[in-house]
């Protein structure tokens, strides 16, 4: 028994590290829709911004069916509202509360980059370097993953895998320049630890 869990336990940890090597594989903040413009100006009036998968080999090669993450730092005051993918046969919250959302697809979604949700309304105000970042949903739905997540398309387990976020900027470059929060990933003792007892 002992020997089957210390082999769990390193192809687990080699899991791991190919999801860590997806680096390109993100949530994104973007001015468009394909999720390649991390920047945007608005002036008093209309505005629209993208929240966007990117798709970049690894784990995520083969497309995902959801994601989990919530979008943080919305301007006080503007009115906006959040619309998912047409695609999405699944919308649980909204990303721009506090506490995100949960979007799902009926089909595995390939290509370099996935449309999750389209934020729009009215900005009463202006504002520059100010960053829309992406983070964790508030509760996630699996404690053990406390990061923005995709599902991939490996039914019936739709494995769970982090991504980082990444920020857009309105009004300027601040923010470090589209700005990658990373994720934190789990140390060999905290991996081994689940599979000792």
């Amino acid at each position: 028994m002992r020997i089957m869990k210390q082999s769990f336990a390193i192809v687990l940890l080699s899991a791991c590290f190919a999801v860590s090597e997806a680096r390109g594989s993100a949530i994104v903040v973007s001015f468009a829709s394909d999720g390649s413009d991390c920047t945007g100006s608005f002036a008093i009036g209309p505005v629209t911004w993208y929240l966007v998968a990117l798709l970049d080999g690894g784990p995520t090669g083969s497309g995902i069916t959801g994601a989990e993450f919530r979008q943080t730092g919305t301007p006080e005051g503007w009115f906006l509202n959040a619309v998912a993918s047409p695609s999405s046969i699944i919308n649980v919250g909204s990303p721009i509360t506090p506490n995100g959302a949960w979007i799902g697809f009926p089909s595995c979604q390939t290509g370099s980059f996935v449309l999750l949700y389209t934020v729009s309304g009215f900005a009463p105000t202006q504002v520059t370097n100010h960053c829309l970042n992406i983070e964790a949903h508030a509760f996630p739905s699996n404690p053990q993953f406390t990061c923005p997540l995709f599902t991939l398309c490996d039914a019936p387990v739709f494995t769970r895998i982090c991504v980082p976020g990444r920020s857009g900027i309105i009004g300027g470059d601040g923010c470090d320049g589209c700005t990658v929060v990373g994720v934190e990933s789990k140390s060999w003792s905290e991996v081994k630890a689940l599979y000792t007892n």
